[in-house]
């Protein structure tokens, strides 16, 4: 059954009004009674809108608490912050198309743990204003990169047309397809590794990293590979 009042959030209360008790009965209760469907997705956009430590608390209280088979996407033009990035390790399963910046940047938690960025295609990402913003908080930087990832690992993707492929500075990326990209197919740290990748067409398929081997530059196994 079909419920206007997902469509907006409640009206302001005081910090301190939501226990988690009383989160479960109503998360219990609206599953029951058919306002959250079992196997529902909940879907939440503009949350940069609603900024503020009472809102980010709440919707990580949410995400902690929900059933679960009832899966949250949650959407947002800025960085998320506080405690809500601590939830924040894993992407998988999605297609990130056309955006005027980047596809995908995740940033290290509040615990400075690793992410997972996996099974996704990243397509066509980067071009407004020139393709130039600021995806890893550097001023000038070179926007439109595919996936960026600060810490973790980037595996099984694929990353075609964007401004740039895939940014990883301390992890590893393995076993993606990495093409046509306009600038680097791969961009790592000298903390980062690669193997098992296919890059064809970037205008520059590896810059820096270590390369532990099984990496198709083009038509030609990438040079440098260390065992």
């Amino acid at each position: 059954m079909a419920s206007s009042r997902l469509a907006k959030l409640s009206p302001p209360r005081a910090s301190n009004w939501l226990v988690r008790r009383r989160l479960n009965r109503l998360i219990d209760h609206a599953t029951k009674n058919g306002v959250i469907p079992a196997a529902a997705t909940l879907v939440f956009d503009d949350t940069h809108a609603a900024s503020g430590s009472d809102f980010d608390v709440l919707l990580a209280a949410a995400v902690r608490e929900v059933p679960p088979d009832v899966a949250f996407v949650i959407l947002s033009r800025q960085d998320p912050a506080g405690v809500l990035l601590e939830d924040l390790h894993l992407i998988e399963y999605t297609h990130v198309r056309s955006n005027g910046c980047g596809g995908i940047l995740i940033r290290p938690s509040g615990d400075s743990v690793g992410s997972i960025v996996q099974n996704n295609a990243v397509q066509r990402n980067g071009g407004s204003n020139g393709g130039s913003c600021s995806p890893l908080g550097n001023p000038g930087a070179v926007g439109g990169i595919g996936i960026a990832v600060l810490r973790g690992s980037v595996s099984h993707n694929i990353a075609d047309v964007n401004v740039g492929g895939i940014v990883v500075f301390v992890g590893t990326a393995s076993y993606n397809v990495v093409t046509r990209n306009l600038t680097d197919g791969l961009d790592l740290d000298q903390t980062a590794s690669y193997i098992g990748n296919v890059m064809n067409g970037n205008s520059a398929n590896v810059v820096g990293g270590t390369n532990l081997g099984q990496n198709l530059c083009n038509n030609a196994v990438c040079p440098g590979a260390s065992f």
